[in-house]
């Protein structure tokens, strides 16, 4: 027979996961661990990240043509290649985004693009899949689409690190107007009775 007191038996019974604070923490330490990285820190924040871990590898599958000034859905997929989480939460929080460079202009016209949250924390190693909303340039030409992350108030990854990117070469075109269209003409005919 064993005397001990009743809260300690309660939480023998209970187990030792209960603490759901301490619980998180274990999970976060264990993630890191499974892939064989040493986090900056545990917690996910807004924090600005430092340029060694603003390391990313972008795929995306950007069409060959697009209509100009339309909004056009690009997927892509993002991979943490840094040793830091990366969050959309304030202050800083990490975006996905693009810009457009015309190809041959003389002022070396860019385009910053919209930004699109991460649709979850990205992990180290870790990839997710994000669609973003591809706002195109008004005139037609010849254009190169980069996609890219930025941190609000920090840095473009493509400014720190030149393989932050992935760019395509995209025609813009016109797109047709009406009066351009074959016009099909109708008659109504009306009777008296």
């Amino acid at each position: 027979m064993v005397i001990m007191p009743l809260a300690l038996l309660e939480g023998v019974k209970t187990g030792f996961r209960t603490n759901p604070l301490r619980v998180a923490e274990q999970d976060q330490h264990a993630l890191f661990q499974s892939i064989g990285v040493q986090p900056v820190r545990l917690w996910a924040t807004g924090d600005p990240l430092s340029p060694r871990d603003c390391k990313v590898r972008i795929e995306a599958d950007v069409p060959a043509k697009m209509a100009a000034g339309a909004e056009v859905p690009v997927p892509c997929t993002v991979q943490n290649l840094g040793s830091a989480l990366m969050v959309t939460a304030k202050p800083n929080p990490v975006h996905v985004s693009y810009k457009w460079f015309e190809v041959g202009a003389a002022d070396g016209l860019t385009l910053e693009g919209r930004r699109t949250a991460l649709p979850a924390t990205l992990v180290p190693q870790a990839s997710i899949g994000v669609v973003l909303s591809v706002e195109t340039p008004p005139a037609e030409g010849k254009y190169i689409l980069r996609i890219t992350c930025v941190q609000e108030e920090v840095a473009w990854f493509d400014d720190l690190d030149p393989e932050n990117i992935f760019e395509a070469p995209v025609s813009i075109e016109n797109a047709p107007r009406p009066s351009d269209s074959p016009a099909v003409l109708t008659a109504q005919g009306s009777s008296n009775g």
